[in-house]
């Protein structure tokens, strides 16, 4: 909001609720529709052809509840409190809400049901508004006639500027997608903002409030190309040091604190703007789980793929650290043993990889891509770069020390074949086959 005194927006305040409180909100008004991420999507790009539809709407008409209306009062200039029975004309909806009618509009199979789905294999992805189906060539006049069905029958609008049917190379979601080429980039009007950003930097213009814009395509570009944000650590972390100051959103940056930062910030723009890059198809269908773990002595990693094998092995580390050290030396571990397993991952063709840790930080680490300390993101870094030319997935999961399988691994103690088979019928029952017979059907690596 705008200071009628001082005629500048106000600066960016980080406001901390009790979890009392945050636990209401998530119950009452919280988020039950997840959006997805832009790396979910990228192996569409393997399909021959793609159809894109940009959802247009808005309400008319839409009644309120009568406990909801206070949320939707005004005062005239008479002074006169008013209360809206109904949205206001071309009211939007929100994220989730665009989210759920346009999945449901598009057949997707998680929202709506087999009558309403489309028929021919395809992939559909939905993103808020956007729409887009992947699919063989030969299927385009029956996903175009699948549109304008959807079209007749809900009586929705499409947006013409994103209109495609059975193209090669299109954009959507802010990238441009070449199926001929297999390969993803950024789309020229997302290319014009980091441009512009860049002019911004070098002439000295850049603003708070731009380069908090800026922070967010630089991330979301980064993952949608399959950049590590790992290898960007400092960059994120200079950008976030800029923030903690007492600033007006309207202000030029100042760069006077960390001097690197805009160098940081140009070199990463200018990363980003290179030719697309073929992309890497993700190897197999094929899931493993990886628990590992660390203690000062070294680390252990326990392997199950749902093919039915169990691969454990570890090592002790060189050198002398402390308890200080602990979610370094997990992450360290956890690399260690990506990179002993590296040739057993393409062997059994992994596509997916579950890593499960039991260290908080380090599982926060591998969800965001980027750990807090500088150590620690270093050795996560590490792993990630053993992952990303394999073209595995990885996801992070959390699991109590008591239960991990490589805990007593990582002491140099025997293996606990008890606590071993628990961990792998609970692997089983979240969708993997591994056997059940220890240790006799376990192969042993050290």
């Amino acid at each position: 909001p705008a200071d009628p005194q001082q005629g500048k927006a106000a600066r960016r305040r980080f406001i901390f609720w009790d979890p009392d409180a945050n636990t209401w909100y998530q119950a009452a008004v919280g988020s039950k529709i997840k959006l997805g991420h832009v790396a979910d999507a990228l192996d569409d790009v393997f399909h021959e052809v793609g159809t894109t539809r940009d959802f247009d709407g808005g309400f008319f008409g839409v009644p309120l509840p009568q406990e909801a209306r206070a949320a939707y009062r005004f005062i005239d200039a008479n002074g006169v409190m008013w209360e809206l029975m109904c949205l206001a004309i071309g009211h939007s909806g929100s994220p989730e809400l665009c989210q759920l009618l346009a999945a449901t509009i598009a057949g997707h199979p998680d929202y709506a049901e087999v009558p309403l789905q489309l028929s021919r294999p395809h992939s559909t992805r939905v993103h808020i508004d956007d729409i887009g189906i992947r699919h063989a060539r030969c299927d385009t006049d029956v996903v175009a006639a699948f549109f304008a069905e959807r079209e007749a029958l809900f009586g929705v609008r499409w947006k013409a500027s994103t209109f495609q049917t059975g193209s090669e190379k299109y954009v959507f979601l802010g990238l441009l997608w070449d199926h001929r080429l297999k390969t993803i980039g950024l789309s020229e009007k997302f290319r014009e903002k980091l441009r512009a950003a860049f002019a911004a930097l070098r002439n000295g213009t850049l603003t708070y409030a731009e380069l908090e814009s800026l922070s967010g395509r630089l991330i979301y570009a980064a993952c949608a190309l399959r950049q590590p944000l790992a290898a960007y650590y400092l960059t994120m972390k200079g950008m976030r040091r800029v923030f903690r100051r007492d600033v007006q959103l309207t202000d030029v940056v100042s760069f006077e604190q960390v001097p690197l930062l805009k160098l940081n910030i140009e070199r990463w723009i200018c990363r980003l703007l290179a030719e697309p890059v073929p992309l890497k198809r993700m190897r197999g269908k094929r899931v493993a789980w990886l628990f590992t773990d660390a203690s000062l002595r070294g680390w252990g990693a326990v392997l199950v793929t749902s093919s039915g094998k169990v691969f454990i092995l570890g090592k002790s580390f060189r050198g002398t650290y402390t308890s200080g050290d602990s979610t370094y030396l997990e992450a360290l571990g956890l690399a260690h043993a990506v990179a002993a397993l590296q040739p057993t991952l393409i062997a059994e063709d992994i596509g997916t990889l579950h890593v499960i840790v039991d260290n908080m930080a380090l599982e926060a680490g591998l969800r965001r891509g980027v750990a807090r300390s500088v150590t620690v993101n270093a050795a996560l870094l590490r792993g990630l770069l053993v992952l990303r030319p394999l073209g595995i997935a990885v996801t992070a999961r959390y699991i109590a020390s008591g239960a991990n399988p490589a805990d007593c691994i990582s002491r140099g103690e025997p293996v606990d074949w008890e606590k071993l088979s628990v961990a792998v019928e609970e692997v089983e029952r979240l969708g993997g086959s591994a056997c059940r017979a220890f240790p006799k059907s376990t192969t042993k690596s050290h």
